[in-house]
C-alpha cells in the first residue's frame, strides 16, 4: 500500500494507474509510461530531490470542479474531471521540487481523438 493515499481524488488517480498497469483502460504507449514514471517517482521522490504536494492537488483539482461548461449539452453542469484528468492535473501541479518549491512540469502536450473532453479540460 502506498503511504499517499489520502483523498478520494488521490484514491481515483491510484485506481486509474493500478487500471493503466494491469491493461483494465486502454492507453497508449506514452500514456502507459507516464504512469510508470508516476509510480517510480512515488516510490523514489525523497532520494530524488522532488515530493508530492498533496495541498496543491487538492486545491487544483477542487478549482476545476468549480466551473461549469459553458457548451454543448452538459452547458450549465459542473466540470466533474476523470480519473485520466486528475493523473494530469496531479502531475502538473502536485510534483515540485523540495529545493525551490516551484513545479517539476513547466508544460505538457496532450493528444487524443474528439470528444474526449481535452478542449473543456485545458480551457
Amino acid at each position: 500500500m502506498r503511504k499517499c493515499r489520502v483523498s478520494a481524488n488521490r484514491r481515483d488517480l491510484e485506481r486509474y494507474c493500478d487500471d493503466v498497469l494491469a491493461k483494465k483502460v486502454v492507453v497508449g504507449t506514452l500514456e502507459r509510461a507516464a504512469v510508470e514514471r508516476y509510480r517510480h517517482d512515488c516510490d523514489t521522490a525523497g532520494a530524488r530531490g522532488i515530493y508530492w504536494d498533496d495541498e496543491d492537488f487538492e486545491r487544483t483539482i477542487s478549482f476545476v470542479q468549480l466551473l461549469k461548461h459553458s457548451t454543448g449539452e452538459f452547458c450549465g453542469h459542473p466540470f466533474i474531471l476523470k480519473p485520466w484528468q486528475k493523473f494530469v492535473a496531479g502531475n502538473l501541479f502536485a510534483w515540485k521540487n523540495k529545493d525551490t518549491g516551484f513545479r517539476r512540469f513547466r508544460e505538457c502536450f496532450i493528444s487524443m481523438g474528439r470528444g474526449n473532453g481535452k478542449s473543456p479540460f485545458m480551457a
